[in-house]
């Protein structure tokens, strides 16, 4: 098992996690990763599912998956006071999956360089379909200069689902793609993805 299926009710729950909860869920997932069946993992099946897996974190933090065959989708995290029913129907459809390989999670959330981009899409209004920002509003975002490359070439602004790049990954991750890139006007439109399909 190498990558993971990434629904998005998963960077939902986990964007605003300590940074310390972050890392160790990032580090759970590696040795998942590396080794499915590794002792150390404490990983226990939900009662009424034959697929619904927890691997605990920590004392309070749990993330819940799916086992797939294919790949296990990674559901949410959640902690010792949230309820939970195992019949909830968290697939996200094949065109719009996103494919987190534990390199990409760590860059998004132990890094954090376009953590701060991810939370601010994932708080859009559900009922907007479409975010336009001026370079300088989202260096503002994530409180950083973006590289050379993104103000000449607009192919820094590649939509990329499997999670190779950085960027690519904090807008894909929390359902929006790059619609348009303007790098002489210096303007981004993002597009919300759910439902839509890529």
């Amino acid at each position: 098992m190498k990558d993971f299926v990434l629904e998005p009710s998963f960077l939902r729950s986990i964007v605003d996690l300590p940074a310390e909860v972050r890392e160790e869920i990032v580090s759970q997932l590696e040795v998942l990763s590396a080794n499915p069946s590794d002792r150390d993992l404490d990983l226990e099946r939900l009662e009424g599912s034959k697929k619904l897996r927890a691997l605990r974190i920590d004392a309070t933090h749990r993330i819940i998956l799916r086992l797939e065959k294919s790949q296990p989708a990674l559901l949410f995290v959640k902690t010792e006071d949230d309820a939970y029913s195992p019949d909830r129907n968290d697939v996200t459809p094949a065109r719009e999956m996103v494919i987190a390989p534990v390199e990409a999670l760590e860059k998004l959330l132990v890094h954090e360089k376009y953590l701060p981009l991810t939370r601010y899409l994932l708080r859009v209004d559900s009922k907007t379909r479409e975010v336009e920002l001026p370079f300088l509003e989202l260096e503002k975002i994530i409180n950083a200069h973006l590289p050379p490359e993104a103000r000449q070439f607009p192919n820094w602004w590649a939509n990329q689902k499997s999670g190779k790049r950085a960027q690519a990954f904090a807008w894909m991750a929390a359902g929006w793609i790059v619609a348009r890139v303007d790098v002489k006007s210096r303007v981004v439109r993002f597009k919300h993805i759910e439902g839509e399909g890529l």
